[in-house]
């Protein structure tokens, strides 16, 4: 009964992202808006930072670098082990800045299952061995890299 009481107690101070459907879409994405202290510049130029050391695959691309409308995205690839082979989640990933704040968006996520040479919709991907095992690995992935991006765009310059 305790454990029960503490859990309803903590559950809303308790903030994680997931894999979520968009009801307009109907696609698999995974947002957040993020408050920082920072102006637009400094937020931006963290972010780019980021993007480029967080996707030094050759896969990887930005499609759009606007300060003025503080808008970042591209195209980004994690690698997901399942079946004891590596699988690259391609997706499309955005962040968008404003002074004090920044919200970024993965979304338009495909399994590439570089084996059999073929891919998969996240939306798609519905039956077969392993599915929830593969959905949960793919939020998984994504969280963290969602996670590395917060992690760098709260350092400061006394950072180091």
């Amino acid at each position: 009964m305790r454990i029960l009481i503490i859990t309803c107690i903590l559950t809303p101070f308790i903030s994680y992202s997931q894999l979520k459907i968009d009801e307009n879409s109907g696609l698999y994405s995974l947002q957040e808006v993020v408050q920082t202290n920072e102006s637009k510049e400094v937020i931006f130029k963290r972010a780019q930072s980021w993007f480029l050391s967080a996707y030094s695959d050759p896969k990887t691309s930005i499609i759009t670098n606007d300060i003025e409308e503080g808008t970042i995205a591209g195209k980004g690839v994690v690698k997901v082990t399942h079946a004891m082979q590596d699988r690259d989640i391609l997706h499309t990933f955005r962040i968008e800045v404003k002074k004090g704040r920044y919200r970024y968006t993965i979304t338009n996520i495909v399994i590439d299952w570089v084996t059999e040479s073929r891919t998969t919709k996240l939306e798609a991907y519905k039956s077969g061995v392993g599915v929830k095992k593969m959905k949960s690995k793919i939020n998984d992935s994504l969280v963290q890299l969602s996670k590395s991006l917060k992690a760098a765009l709260s350092t400061t310059s006394e950072d180091w």
